[in-house]
C-alpha cells in the first residue's frame, strides 16, 4: 500500500501478472513480489488516516493535516508542497503560521 507505483497502472498490472506466474498456491505472498515493492513499506511510512469521528472547524482540520504531513513526509518541503498540491510559498506560509500559533 505504501508503494507509489511510478509506472502507474501498467506497473501494477505487470507486478500482478508476474506474481501470478510465480505463485505455487492460491494466494500471492510477499515472496512473489519484487524487492522494490517491499522496500517501500519501510522507507516511506504514510501518515495514519485522518479520523472523521467529529466535526471540527475547517482551519483546525487543515492545521492537523498539514502538521501531520510535515511530520511524516521524508523529503524536502518542495516535494511536500507538490504532494499537497500547493505552492512552496503557500506551504512555507502555512507552516510558519501553524508553528507560531502552536
Amino acid at each position: 500500500m505504501q508503494y507509489d507505483y511510478p509506472g502507474n497502472i501498467r506497473e501494477l498490472r505487470n507486478i500482478m501478472e508476474r506474481a501470478l506466474l510465480l505463485t505455487e498456491g492460491e494466494c500471492i505472498t510477499r515472496n512473489e513480489l519484487p524487492g522494490e515493492l517491499l522496500k517501500s513499506d519501510v522507507e516511506k511510512p504514510k501518515p495514519s488516516p485522518v479520523q472523521f469521528d467529529q466535526i471540527i472547524p475547517f482551519q483546525e482540520m487543515e492545521r492537523r493535516y498539514v502538521l501531520s504531513a510535515e511530520k511524516w513526509h521524508q523529503g524536502d518541503r518542495k516535494s511536500l508542497a507538490a504532494e499537497l498540491g500547493i505552492s512552496e510559498s503557500t506551504l512555507y506560509r502555512k507552516l510558519k503560521e501553524l508553528h507560531e500559533a502552536g
